[in-house]
């Protein structure tokens, strides 16, 4: 039996169920076309919400949705093909589970729970008092780090399949703390965090993070400008040059062709943009390619590198993205293409950071907003992508006796070569191998590279040769590698197998200096004024070792509180003015941008309000303005300055006289709707009255400078808007909203047939039901074609309407048929045997709709 399935659809309907599927994304998104979007349906994170009634001790003030609205950053995962989430800090969220979107079944996975209960006061984790916030362990009750802002400090490393961690900044409970601790998890492991050895270079809270070619992860600290790297196997940091004063919020990728890190970085509408060479020397300085870049783009947006078209990849919103020239750094805006019908959602407030990332097996880049929103996906370049290559690659032993072998094992997919270097040399075996590393006399460090289709991966293996005559082994270090004039520090070592050991500093310092017994210990050197290197020499008649730590000391930054009536501030100093001392309203400024993390005020002893985040902050209307009524007489202002390092407390004393001179009154404002609630494609007058004011600005639903301090505008909204006033006046400032309801309109025709459910009623047919005789013309069609909606056959020849006006013969004419309407046998013209086979199977079968029709014959 041979069977042959028709699909036979309306021209609406397929236009209407294409432009829908459009939309979504294909089962594998390698399948994208270039230059479009799509949308996973149903792929919001909130599905995976441990908590959605926001009750838990871990849900915080804002709940899981505060895991990426809370600045929050992710990182790819090469080797599952996933997208790694994790994030929240502050109150805001303190979970610290992290996600993982897999591209190849488009479905969220939970790496690792939510951390047990934290103390609910937040004492023992903030000091000195609550409210006032300094990193202590960065650790939860059961041992996980806190949440924080990821940020870009946030890494995977396909070397031991783990998500990174590098610092931290808004750590949970507290305000603007910041830490340089390294916590990892391996992602399809136990869901257990572990600790490796902390950043040594300066700088906290935020940075920008990559991972390169081999796997090992690059870190820039974006406010002092630290930057170097993790070699993942070792576990060892290496301090690069650095290039300090860059702004606070950034974002980084790595061109994996030419071995190269970029960071952009922006805030408050300056811009740095930098690149590092990484197979320079460690004192190469970056370049500087700011000027290379026509327009420069958005604070903290997303940045990726795609390797199929060798170029860095920008998006900062909407379906354009920006590409970026890895040799000369220009970049240019691609459209969308002309056929794209998806517009992701827009970014989120806080920035996008790796949270769009380019997917190499796929050739598509992958973005998410939000917890409740769908994952996007996008395609530049023709092509369905390739695996990288993987590598497992051993040695066993690992440490071995001097003259003894070590075996390598390794075993490579997705690969067409692969070259060793470091201990041996040549081509291996692209598939597998091992081989014997011969007599070993020195600690040897074996590296296989591999190429494929999909790029090229490296991994190492270490073979330690136990010396049998070692000379001293000796560590040295400093509690804090970057201090402020007059600090201490604290040096630590440790000592074995030495016989005499010889401390030394440069410049000179007697606190460390002279003979040393030969074992572990520790020496605080008190009172810096300079940069010092410390020096720690031990010998035995093996040989001698030495070893090194250098402190920079910096002169500390000159911060003074000032009121209006003390003139002009410069750098460093905290502004605060009291409006000419008549108003009794504190006005804050915190500027210019130094190294404040936070400030908090108050005054006569009682707190009046803070600042959050490093300078230039300001508190100005609802971004976070705060006032205080102070009488007439003498009070004491204070500011409780926290800067990365450092506490200071500063005053200042002022003298309010209310009585002496005319009391700016500050402004009113009455904003309102008439009416407060429309139908979709209705209007509404919003008003706003004010008193005592000079300017009014909309806040939202309209936004800019109003054309006077009183009036009204028409407004139209297509959904429920919130419309948002300020006005400022000599006294001081103010705001209020309105809210405008929009609700859709009645739904007229039930069954959407193009006949109102009143018409329907007044003709006998169904408002419920399209085609009331089941011809195969919908209600509104019968009308179209002067039929009956409520006969099958108007014209009582034997065949439905709808079978009439399908096969083109006129539906009102008993002598005009189906029969009578014979297609054309020119197959070119869509007849031929089949188009005969039709018009014969419709001349003696009634269509119930004009859907799909399964003929057998």
């Amino acid at each position: 039996m041979k069977k042959i399935k028709l699909l036979l659809m309306g021209l609406l309907a397929l236009t209407w169920h294409s432009a829908s599927l459009a939309e979504f994304c294909p089962a594998d998104v390698a399948n994208l076309q270039p230059g479009h979007w799509c949308s996973v349906p149903g792929s919001d994170l909130d599905q995976l919400d441990p908590c959605p009634d926001n009750e838990c001790t871990y849900s915080g003030d804002a709940g899981f949705k505060h895991l990426m609205n809370g600045w929050s950053g992710g990182a790819y995962d090469t080797i599952n093909n996933r997208l790694l989430i994790n994030g929240g800090g502050h109150k805001g969220y303190i979970g610290n589970d992290t996600y993982a979107f897999d591209v190849d079944t488009l479905q969220w996975t939970q790496i690792n729970p939510p951390a047990e209960v934290l103390p609910s006061d937040g004492e023992t984790v903030c000091h000195p008092s609550p409210g006032y916030d300094l990193e202590q362990t960065g650790l939860n009750e059961d041992g996980s780090p806190r949440s924080r802002h990821t940020r870009s400090n946030i890494a995977y490393s396909p070397i031991n399949n783990s998500l990174y961690l590098l610092g931290a900044a808004g750590t949970s409970p507290c305000g603007q703390t910041g830490d340089n601790f390294v916590h990892y998890i391996n992602v399809t492991g136990a869901p257990v965090w572990s600790r490796a050895d902390d950043i040594t270079f300066v700088g906290k809270n935020r940075g920008a993070a990559a991972t390169d070619a081999d796997g090992n992860i690059w870190v820039h600290k974006n406010a002092k400008g630290g930057f170097g790297k993790l070699d993942v196997a070792t576990g060892q940091w290496t301090a690069y040059a650095s290039q300090g004063g860059m702004q606070l919020e950034g974002s980084a990728a790595i061109d994996t062709t030419r071995n190269n890190f970029l960071v952009m970085a922006s805030r408050y509408g300056d811009h740095d943009a930098y690149v590092w060479d990484l197979d320079a020397s460690t004192s190469t300085p970056p370049t500087d390619v700011r000027s290379s870049m026509s327009a420069f783009h958005d604070q903290r947006p997303g940045l990726t590198y795609d390797s199929a078209t060798d170029q860095y990849v920008l998006w900062k919103g909407g379906s354009n993205v920006y590409t970026i020239d890895p040799e000369t750094f220009q970049d240019a805006a691609v459209s969308a293409a002309p056929t794209n019908t998806v517009t992701p959602t827009a970014p989120n407030p806080q920035g996008t950071y790796g949270r769009f990332r380019y997917v190499p097996t796929k050739n598509v880049f992958i973005l998410v907003n939000a917890t409740n929103e769908n994952v996007y996906f996008y395609k530049l370049s023709a092509g369905a992508g390739s695996p990288a290559p993987s590598i497992n690659f051993s040695a066993n032993p690992t440490t071995i006796d001097e003259g003894q072998s070590s075996t390598l094992t390794w075993t490579v997919s997705n690969a067409d070569t692969c070259t060793a270097t470091g201990g041996w040399s040549g081509n291996k075996n692209a598939a597998g191998g091992t081989q014997s590393t011969g007599a070993l006399n020195a600690t040897t460090t074996f590296t296989l590279s591999c190429t494929g289709a999909g790029g090229t991966r490296s991994d190492a293996a270490t073979v330690t040769v136990n010396d049998p005559n070692p000379p001293p082994t000796v560590t040295l270090s400093a509690d804090d590698n970057s201090i402020t004039q007059g600090d201490d520090v604290v040096l630590t070592y440790t000592i074995s197998d030495a016989d005499s050991c010889n401390a030394s500093s440069n410049p000179a310092n007697p606190d460390f200096s002279g003979s040393i017994t030969p074992q572990d210990g520790s020496q605080t050197v008190t009172n810096l004024q300079n940069d010092i290197t410390f020096t720690l020499f031990c010998s035995n008649a093996n040989g001698n070792t030495t070893r090194t730590a250098a402190v920079t000391v910096s002169e500390p930054l000159s911060y003074a509180l000032y009121n209006d009536d003390d003139g002009t501030f410069g750098s460093g100093e905290v502004l605060l003015s009291n409006a000419g001392d008549l108003s009794g309203q504190i006005y804050v400024h915190v500027l210019p941008e130094t190294d404040i993390v936070s400030v908090r005020y108050s005054v006569d002893g009682s707190n009046v309000g803070s600042t959050e985040g490093a300078a230039p902050y300001v508190l100005d209307g609802d971004d976070g303005y705060d006032s205080n009524l102070m009488i007439d007489g003498s009070h004491t202002i204070t500011a409780l300055v926290q800067t990365s390092s450092d506490t200071l407390t500063l005053t200042e004393n002022v003298i309010i006289n209310n009585s002496g001179g005319t009391i700016d009154p500050p402004p009113t404002l009455s904003v309102a709707l008439s009416p407060t609630s429309i139908e979709e494609g209705q209007s509404a007058t919003l008003s706003w009255d004010s008193t005592n004011a000079t300017s009014c600005e909309g806040l939202s639903g309209i936004t800019g400078p109003l054309a006077s301090v009183d009036g009204n505008q028409t407004v139209s909204p297509n959904s429920t808007t919130i419309y948002e006033i300020r006005c400022t006046g000599n006294g001081g400032m103010v705001t209020d909203s309105a809210t405008l309801t929009v609700t859709p309109p009645p739904n007229t025709d039930n069954d959407n047939d193009g006949v109102s459910n009143d018409d329907e009623a007044i003709n006998g047919t169904d408002p419920n039901d399209p085609d009331t005789d089941n011809d195969g013309l919908d209600d509104g069609e019968e009308i179209t074609y002067n039929t009956d909606p409520l006969d099958p056959d108007s014209d009582n020849d034997g065949s439905t309407d709808g079978a009439e006006v399908t096969a083109g013969s006129d539906p009102n004419d008993g002598n005009d048929t189906p029969n009578t309407v014979p297609p054309t046998t020119d197959e070119e013209d869509g007849g031929g045997v089949v188009g005969l086979w039709m018009w014969s199977l419709l001349t003696n079968l009634c269509w119930l709709k004009r859907r799909t029709v399964l003929a057998t014959y």
